[in-house]
């Protein structure tokens, strides 16, 4: 009796795969779809991390505060006028020679710029009398690019260029009142020396005004705060000058919450404090306002005095994203111009959300990790399911005459086509 022939191992495993899909259909439909499961995990998981991430450093930016989400630089120093017509240019190409020392990563995030340039501090007492005010009092003097736009004048009117004053000095006269004001008996040999005194015109909010004493036209005398380091790094004989400050006029300012402040508003009202016990007397700290064309005049009367600088350096948040983050932080941190500071705090914002993102990836890939594992589970458990159901398929196929190698070779394919 002649061998039977043996199938082709193609028509066993067809014949082998219709018979399982008519015994348990389930089974590949669930296969399906923890498969597809798993994969569409795997793939759409990257791009939700980066939205979210992205998502969230904006919000951390946002909740921060300009002052921390954006760049300063400060440096003390005098910069003089510029014969272009502009006295500030030098101060705002000053401010671009800074920046364009920074790293590439830096630059490519600043969108806007702008300088703050404010005065050492002033001591303050009353005038033309002698009557003190509410005093001790400090003051210092302040430029601000584009502050024009940011104030309207309520009373008085706008600063503008005023005559020296001359002030009386001496043990045997009042001293710092009007030189025009006091009139001794010629025969009498006093010592009284008249001085002069710069002028400086000066624009106050109602609510510092207010806290001062003072009201538009008012006048004060200044004189050097030796507490100040700016003034120790003048020349000696800066600290016996005396200035004259003129209210000429009260504005109000715009938002303090705004971007252009930098969440600082000591423009916008006068600091009060407590000294330290035992005297707990009230400190007073103001800041009056000057224009730009004010600066040459403002230059001559302080000479040879330091000035803080200060350059302000406003960030694109849309163009700071999770992925650049930490080339920025890098960057940022190893940013140093020479006799300048470099005042921000967007490197450790962004490296504290880094480590929250590390802490997000680490969760998700468990996530996944874990999709991952119930899916192989799953298909173990199909498996084992299958195996066992089908187990007469198996052996009436080889009845027919497959063998075991061919049975094998069919599993593969089968399992190539599933994976596929």
């Amino acid at each position: 009796m002649s061998e039977r022939a043996r199938p082709p191992v193609t028509a066993l495993g067809w014949a082998a795969w219709r018979h399982q899909l008519r015994a348990a259909p389930a089974a590949p439909i669930a296969l399906a779809v923890a498969t597809t499961v798993a994969v569409g995990c795997l793939s759409i998981a990257p791009r939700i991390i980066d939205h979210a991430s992205d998502d969230d450093l904006a919000a951390e930016l946002e909740a921060a505060g300009s002052a921390a989400r954006n760049l300063r630089i400060a440096q003390s120093t005098r910069i003089g006028t510029s014969p272009s017509g502009d006295p500030l240019d030098v101060v705002r190409r000053q401010g671009r020679e800074l920046i364009a020392d920074a790293p590439d990563s830096v630059r490519a995030v600043v969108a806007d710029q702008g300088f703050v340039i404010d005065s050492p501090r002033f001591d303050v007492t009353s005038y033309p009398d002698e009557a003190r005010g509410p005093f001790p009092t400090t003051l210092q003097f302040r430029f601000q690019e584009g502050i024009e736009n940011e104030l309207t004048l309520v009373a008085g009117e706008m600063p503008a260029e005023q005559p020296a004053r001359r002030l009386l000095r001496g043990s045997d006269c009042p001293t710092d009142v009007p030189a025009e004001e006091y009139r001794s008996d010629p025969d009498e040999d006093v010592d009284c020396d008249v001085v002069t005194a710069p002028v400086l015109d000066t624009l106050l909010t109602p609510a510092s005004a207010a806290t001062l004493e003072l009201d538009v036209g008012d006048e004060v005398i200044l004189f050097p705060d030796p507490r100040d380091g700016l003034w120790q790094r003048a020349l000696g004989q800066q600290f016996g000058r005396r200035y004259v400050m003129r209210i000429a006029g009260l504005v109000e300012l715009s938002d303090p919450d705004l971007e252009y402040w930098f969440d600082d508003d000591t423009a916008h009202v006068a600091r009060e404090s407590e000294s330290p016990p035992p005297s707990a007397i009230t400190l007073i700290d103001a800041t009056a306002l000057l224009l730009d064309d004010q600066y040459q005049d403002f230059l001559r009367a302080t000479a040879s005095v330091p000035l803080s600088f200060s350059w302000r350096y406003w960030i694109d948040r849309d163009l700071v994203d999770s992925e650049g983050a930490g080339q920025l932080a890098d960057d940022l941190d190893r940013f140093a111009p020479p006799d300048a500071d470099v005042l921000t705090q967007l490197d450790e914002l962004l490296i504290g959300h880094l480590r929250q993102r590390s802490l997000t990836v680490g969760l998700m890939s468990a996530l996944v990790s874990g999709v991952f594992a119930s899916t192989a589970g799953g298909l173990a458990a199909l498996a084992v399911l299958g195996a066992a159901r089908h187990r007469s398929t198996t052996r009436r196929v080889l009845e027919r005459g497959a063998t075991t190698r061919q049975l094998a070779l069919d599993a593969v394919r089968t399992g190539a086509l599933v994976a596929v």
